[in-house]
């Protein structure tokens, strides 16, 4: 992580095998696409980087294997055979720690922020001894990135998907925080809808943007309070990670009913969920076609713009007088006779003004029109930082 340098950070939350992790390699791949050229870019850590492109070149390898075996095959009525998905799930905490970079207008490499996801597994929000520390994760994050199953939220009018999805679970452990402490300062909620694709293709995104409104209103309730509405914003941002791949069925008993596996808890909550869930391939294309990945990191990067735009407005005042300039001989000085002291100050002085520079605000402004605020489920739900408004020729489509 860079020295002196704002850290956002970000916990994402969600059921067991839902897929968060496969959500990070997907959206730096996007971003990077829709940045290119613009000098923006996310840079992850060696050690980030390593985990993901292992998990790149694993699911690149399955999704050819799926092709191979499944992607023209079809049973004795014409139709495409469906087949289960290989999904090993995080059974840690994973940090995933990256620096979001731009080029100034001295063609020098600047990190506006250093962005730490931290992966949390589903059940850790209910175990007695591992609950928390889910609590602290969430007390000191910025972001929260709520991976929604959307199978389970939309099939079987949505019977599986509280308990799946960890509805109840996820709205504890927000509240016991101090998340929504009014002096906990901006935060940003994303509810991120996966497994998107057949309700993609079927034209009910808005359905699916509807179902999770109403399946996870207890957990929205408290976001949009009075107390909190002018720090805390919250938006609907699904993606389809694959763009290929589409949910098929749940297996079936001989009487037809799901087959559910788990069982209750010690708290006695029933966690069963369905055994077994069947995709199947999209079309002819052997490719992933993913869409709206980079959506999430385009919401971040106008969380952070905003944020830096609101403590430049907050120094507004002093910036207009001889204060400003006092308060950065100060620093200087102090940088000359004791760095230890002086050099956080002075960077710190600077950093408050790094979105000024006209190359990273021109930047800024080619790629945050592309954040996407409405159309096929986006749904900006409490909008206090104006990313609406302030990203109004967004991408709609």
């Amino acid at each position: 992580m860079s020295q002196n340098t704002k850290t956002i950070r970000v916990a994402m939350l969600g059921a067991r095998r839902v897929g968060k992790s496969s959500i990070l390699a997907s959206m730096i791949d996007q971003f990077d696409a829709v940045a290119a050229q613009t000098g923006l870019s996310l840079a992850p850590d060696n050690t980030t980087k390593q985990i993901l492109e292992t998990r790149l070149i694993s699911l690149k390898k399955e999704l050819n294997r799926y092709a191979q075996q499944y992607g023209e095959k079809k049973d004795e009525k014409g139709m495409p055979v469906d087949f289960k998905l290989d999904d090993a799930p995080t059974s840690q905490v994973d940090n995933y720690t990256f620096a979001l970079n731009a080029v100034d207008s001295n063609n020098q490499k600047k990190t506006l922020a250093d962005i730490v996801f931290h992966d949390i597994p589903g059940e850790n929000m209910n175990d007695a001894e591992k609950s928390q520390e889910v609590i602290d994760f969430v007390s000191t994050a910025d972001v929260l990135l709520i991976a929604v199953d959307t199978v389970h939220l939309m099939e079987e009018n949505g019977a599986h998907s509280s308990r799946f999805n960890r509805v109840s679970d996820t709205d504890n452990v927000i509240r016991q925080s101090t998340f929504l402490d009014e002096e906990a300062g901006s935060k940003l909620v994303l509810f991120v809808p996966l497994k998107c694709e057949k309700y993609f293709y079927e034209d009910r995104m808005e359905e699916v943007c509807a179902k999770l409104e109403k399946e996870y209103e207890s957990v929205i309730q408290p976001l949009t309070t009075q107390k909190v509405q002018d720090k805390i914003t919250v938006a609907v941002t699904p993606i389809l990670t694959l763009g290929v791949i589409e949910f098929s069925r749940f297996g079936r008993d001989e009487d037809q009913f799901v087959i559910l596996m788990g069982s209750k808890d010690s708290y006695g909550q029933d966690f069963r969920r369905p055994k077994e869930v069947y995709y199947k391939w999209h079309g002819s294309d052997p490719n992933i076609s993913p869409r709206f990945c980079e959506q999430p990191v385009l919401y971040l990067l106008s969380y952070i713009v905003e944020g830096y735009n609101a403590a430049n407005k907050n120094t507004n005042s002093d910036d207009e007088s001889i204060i400003k300039w006092i308060r950065r001989a100060i620093f200087a000085f102090l940088t000359i006779i004791y760095p230890p002291l002086g050099i956080p100050l002075w960077l710190y002085e600077l950093g408050k003004s790094i979105m000024s520079d006209s190359k990273i605000a021109q930047s800024v402004g080619i790629v945050r029109p592309k954040t996407k605020t409405s159309g096929d489920g986006y749904k900006i739900i409490n909008d206090p930082l104006g990313i609406g408004k302030n990203n109004k020729k967004g991408a709609q489509s």
